[in-house]
């Protein structure tokens, strides 16, 4: 099942959605990003945000997004966070007993808790997908597929040595430090060698614009 009929089905994410008719314009995203097929109407719609690029043929590993503030970024990277946790048996690509890891990284600590409440909402809320809850950790949930979805803030220290198939970064043209001049490019750099190893692993940015744009 493709994360639009996941989307609008009962068993698993509809019940976290008041009115997918609001949400049309991120399903012509969700499906360029899994490389779905579109109407025709919703073709026209990614053509005018993108510049006319060519509707995209397959699934993208490398995404980027700028949506306007109080669009629903949240809501929608931890439905991917938990889509793709939970949409296809990892332990194909994994090696025996590893344990994968999804990763939705914030720009700080409120917006972390902010994802995690989403993750664990949506999760809860799913009768299929509620059973798979091994342990609701404070910044983590772990599944019994052999998955863990992390919330984390953008500490580059804290995310080298996973087996990343999926790092979401949150917000991430209004991420700053203290400790380092580009923090987006130092998580990126962390996690990057981490998703080499895991075959279709993803990595997605969403945010809202900032007058200095993206900085990768």
């Amino acid at each position: 099942m493709n994360i639009i009929e996941s989307m609008r089905s009962r068993e698993i994410f509809r019940n976290s959605f008041e009115d997918l008719r609001t949400w049309g314009a991120w399903e012509v995203y969700l499906k360029a990003l899994f490389g779905l097929e579109m109407s025709a109407e919703e073709g026209k719609i990614y053509q005018e945000h993108t510049g006319n690029r060519p509707r995209p043929g397959k699934a993208k590993q490398i995404s980027y997004v700028l949506s306007g503030r109080r669009s629903g970024k949240s809501k929608i990277s931890s439905l991917l966070a938990c889509y793709i946790a939970t949409s296809r048996d990892w332990s194909k690509v994994l090696s025996p007993g590893e344990q994968g890891y999804i990763f939705l990284i914030a720009n700080d600590k409120e917006q972390a808790k902010i994802l995690k409440r989403y993750i664990s909402g949506i999760l809860e809320r799913s009768p299929r997908l509620k059973s798979l809850i091994k342990k609701n950790l404070t910044w983590e949930i772990q599944l019994n597929n052999g998955i863990t979805i992390a919330v984390r803030t953008k500490n580059f220290r804290t995310l080298r040595g996973y087996s990343v198939i999926a790092a979401i970064l949150e917000e991430l043209c209004f991420w700053r430090s203290e400790e380092s001049a580009n923090p987006d490019l130092e998580v990126v750099a962390a996690v990057r060698p981490s998703m080499l190893t895991v075959k279709d692993s993803m990595l997605i940015g969403i945010s809202s614009a900032d007058a200095k744009g993206l900085a990768i």
